[in-house]
């Protein structure tokens, strides 16, 4: 990343606040990184014999604070609500220009809050119809797709996951519940990365992202506890298989083997088993509508990481961003805000992934300790 990082202006605010700092309950209102904690909490959460745990000031705050003093609806700037029955084809381009990988649905004669659609639902339904079509030089994409009967005029409802489905995770919560609440259902639910805030009529309100909460943990690191320095080796959850392609598969094989294993990242290694690179849904965006749209998608792994580096190069560095087992999370959760990822691998010393640390098993572990 280029100028200042975020840990720096972290450590520009610690040395700024000098002997002044306020206690850590509203050091969260003042701005990114003043840490704030007392002594009294520093000594009551102190590790003995390795027991790392989350400071009782911390746990306070969460149960004090209401979920909508941290959520937010925009971003950038703009506001992307779509109906029901909006076309699936108008929604999926609409999408891709203002770079969303998602959108709140809106009940169309009520304008109450329905559920989310995903860039990925789209993707997924036009390629279990559609399949190896998609990527034939010959065609446009969306000539291939109005060949079959009616599918121009598919709707968000036709293909949305959110809130029908059996394994529904994408549930509201009302605003006025804690903080405390909040983190943990996004936690503990596996294939919940939103939650979106309601009132009592059903009127969306705001939208809880995992990002907004990972920003907001490295906001408060120094309030933590001895969490912090807990090592991601030790951390439940993080030392497990790695599923991954090979760099020379295509790249849709990394997308479909994220579906069939409900992940949301998957890790790209060469021949060796080395670690070259990471697949996440979010990639989704490097699909571009002057590309005929799903092209990309059929391009070896390695070439499609390497656009992926070349067009959004703030999120995706040219230097793989890795972890080791004795890496603390405080490094963890450093590691994925200041270069805007969602997930990092715990490598082994030939660089081959044994293990992956995400944004919900660090927030659990802070929950539970």
């Amino acid at each position: 990343m280029e100028g200042t990082t975020l840990s720096e202006k972290r450590k520009s605010a610690d040395q700024a606040s000098g002997a002044n700092k306020k206690p850590a309950v509203e050091s969260t209102t003042t701005g990114r990184g003043k840490k704030g904690a007392t002594a009294a909490a520093a000594a009551a959460t102190s590790s003995k014999g390795g027991d790392f745990t989350t400071s009782q000031e911390f746990k306070e705050m969460l149960l004090s604070r209401s979920v909508e003093s941290l959520a937010y609806v925009k971003k950038n700037g703009v506001v992307f609500f779509v109906d029901r029955t909006d076309k699936v084809s108008e929604v999926f381009k609409g999408l891709v220009r203002q770079n969303f990988l998602s959108a709140p649905v809106l009940m169309k004669t009520k304008h109450k809050w329905y559920g989310f659609v995903d860039i990925n639902d789209i993707v997924e339904f036009y390629i279990e119809n559609f399949g190896d079509q998609l990527g034939n030089e010959g065609k446009a994409v969306w000539d291939t797709i109005a060949e079959k009967e009616g599918f121009l005029e598919k709707t968000v409802d036709d293909v949305m996951k959110s809130p029908r489905r059996k394994a529904n995770v994408f549930h509201p919560i009302t605003v006025g519940y804690s903080l405390w609440y909040a983190l943990e259902t996004l936690a503990r639910e596996h294939e919940l990365h939103r939650l979106p805030i309601i009132d009592s009529d059903w009127n969306l309100k705001s939208v809880l992202s995992l990002t907004q909460v990972i920003e907001f943990l490295y906001d408060n690191l120094g309030n933590l506890g001895t969490i912090k320095d807990k090592p991601v080796g030790q951390i439940t959850g993080v030392m497990k298989p790695v599923w991954s392609i090979n760099h020379n598969d295509p790249a849709i094989a990394g997308f479909k083997l994220m579906q069939e294993k409900n992940v949301g990242g998957i890790a790209v290694v060469d021949d060796s088993g080395a670690l070259v690179g990471l697949l996440s849904q979010r990639d989704l965006k490097a699909i571009r509508l002057e590309d005929a749209l799903f092209r990309r998608l059929f391009q070896q792994a390695r070439n499609f990481l390497q656009h992926l580096r070349e067009e959004f190069k703030d999120d995706h560095p040219k230097r793989k961003k890795v972890l080791h087992e004795g890496d603390t999370l405080e490094h963890a959760i450093t590691l994925l805000v200041e270069n805007k990822i969602h997930r990092a691998f715990v490598v082994d010393k030939d660089n081959k992934p044994i293990g992956v640390v995400s944004m919900k098993e660090i927030l659990l572990e802070i929950l539970t300790r």
